[in-house]
């Protein structure tokens, strides 16, 4: 049954003529690109002409072809990231707490910024029209391009499910059952817990829509008073593919134009330069450390020296992934750059851990590597991320506000010595793993039939573009509430009526017979 249901869903993108397709990440972080950069390319290897605008190249083969146009917008993105470097360090005097509201101020500015430049005000004078355009989910004013050419959008999950995709896309939400990305408990929650978190979505929704005003203040400024609210332009998002799977998800139901594509592909690894494999083939075992790539997010000091201090003293060898250089005596066992193959990497037999921010990406790409993980909690969806760690039995996750030399040693050696993490993750990427189509060709089938079909309204759930209120019909059950009361109150108020004027017969009758 499986085999003839697939069957008619490639017979239905056989049809598919080439489209023109404009891809945009405006995100300045490597992670996103990276989510972005293997669908572009597969589109524009099957005939699709693409049109990609990115902030931070991922690939150094990030160039344009005869139907792949590259517009790299990384030179703005560097002056706003040594603005969010500067402001960040009022916010940061740990590892973990970094102001989102901070962040997401940022990104605004660098967005008006791309906007404005003269390669995007170039791409919208010359390109008139698409058939197609791939926006990131997380990322709401970037749905002025719909505005801008009037074509479906698919937005890109790169954090999974959050923000206001469920509303928009009439997908589940319950704090408990079906939490988002943000949460940061997620199973065995005590009472206490369970109130923390209902809390926090309702506070964390109710920020992100405040928002809102200000991105329409940006988009009118940029694109004048005729551009519709962003509320508006969110109702024409066709399809939303999930850089997820059902396990991240707890098994969340899903509409049918929610698609998940979570599963890597690693056809396009590399063999790894000189230098690396003779420092992996040489070592009893390797560690992989990366967290973050923003220059803000700098180790404390007392985090950095304990960690060098535990790995000087293990017989492991240590790549770290960091974003600033000239840090001096450094272990003979560490090595440190700005840019390593992490794909390359972690296909290398002799890596035994990955320490991370807990980001969806490389925890996605660790499962795929089935290299255990051990998480340092910062921010967004990574808190979410690491609860799975222990949960699935694939790593730990540490304060690192909290974090002491020999609780980070113990965590290190635990994970890398215990055959049960290995054995863990291994089984997860088999599960992940068992479906009838390979991640990547998933998401280029519903891309194309979305250019075949430019509606989804016929996969679309009667709950989407619905606000929590509506989906809860609170309207209602206020009315139903209220109704209950007036009636409640009117009853009362007629019951002491009666039983007053009851009384004062009973009065009167009793005065009668004294007389």
């Amino acid at each position: 049954m499986i085999a003839i249901q697939l069957a008619i869903l490639i017979l239905l993108f056989i049809k598919c003529e080439a489209g023109k397709i404009l891809a945009v990440s405006p995100t300045p972080s490597i992670h996103h690109q990276r989510i972005f950069y293997p669908l572009v390319k597969g589109l524009a290897k099957i005939g699709h002409e693409v049109i990609f605008i990115a902030a931070n190249p991922a690939y150094p083969d990030g160039k344009s072809s005869q139907n792949f146009q590259y517009i790299n917008l990384e030179h703005l993105s560097n002056g706003i990231l040594k603005k969010y470097a500067n402001l960040s360090q009022e916010y940061i005097n740990t590892l973990i707490n970094i102001d989102s509201n901070a962040i997401y101020s940022i990104m605004l500015q660098l967005f008006e910024e791309q906007m404005k430049s003269e390669e995007v005000q170039n791409l919208i004078k010359h390109h008139k029209s698409f058939d197609l355009l791939l926006l990131p989910a997380w990322f709401r004013p970037a749905m002025v391009w719909c505005h801008i050419y009037k074509a479906p959008v698919i937005k890109l999950s790169t954090y999974g499910l959050g923000f206001s995709n469920p509303e928009n896309f009439g997908v589940p939400i319950h704090p408990i059952l079906y939490p988002d990305n943000m949460s940061k408990r997620i199973y065995n929650l005590n009472v206490w817990e369970i109130f923390t978190e209902v809390y926090n979505m309702i506070k964390y929704n109710e920020v992100f829509h405040d928002y809102e005003d200000e991105e329409n203040k940006i988009l009118k400024r940029i694109f004048g008073p005729d551009v519709p609210l962003l509320s508006e332009l969110e109702g024409n998002a066709e399809m939303l593919l999930l850089n997820s799977n059902s396990f991240w998800e707890r098994n969340r139901p899903l509409p049918l134009n929610v698609v998940y594509f979570g599963n890597r592909d690693y056809s396009t690894a590399k063999e790894l330069p000189k230098d690396l494999k003779f420092f992996l083939d040489s070592s009893q075992g390797a560690i992989y450390v990366n967290l973050g790539d923003s220059e803000s997010l700098r180790l404390p000091t007392a985090i950095l020296e304990i960690f060098l201090e535990v790995f000087s003293g293990l017989p492991y060898n240590v790549l770290w992934r960091v974003d600033f250089e000239g840090l001096k005596d450094l272990p003979q066992n560490v090595m440190m750059k700005k840019i390593f193959s992490e794909v390359d990497i972690f296909r290398h037999p002799n890596l035994k851990l990955i320490i991370t921010h807990g980001d969806l990406q490389t925890t996605t790409e660790a499962i795929e590597a089935g290299v255990p993980l051990i998480g340092l909690r910062k921010l967004g969806d990574q808190m979410f991320n690491m609860e799975h760690y222990t949960q699935y039995g694939i790593g730990l996750h540490l304060d690192g506000n909290a974090i002491s030399k020999e609780e980070f040693r113990s965590s290190v050696l635990k994970v890398i010595e215990d055959p049960s993490y290995k054995d863990n993750i291994l089984r997860l990427r088999k599960l992940i793993n068992d479906t009838r189509t390979p991640a990547l060709d998933r998401a280029i089938l519903w891309t194309e039939y979305v250019i075949k079909h430019s509606s989804m309204a016929h996969l679309k759930s009667s709950a989407s573009n619905k606000t929590w209120t509506e989906y809860y019909e609170l309207e209602l059950i206020s009315i139903v509430i209220s109704t209950i009361i007036i009636l409640t109150s009117v009853f009362w108020l007629l019951l002491k009526i009666f039983l007053e004027k009851i009384d004062a017969i009973i009065a009167y009758q009793a005065r009668t017979e004294e007389i």
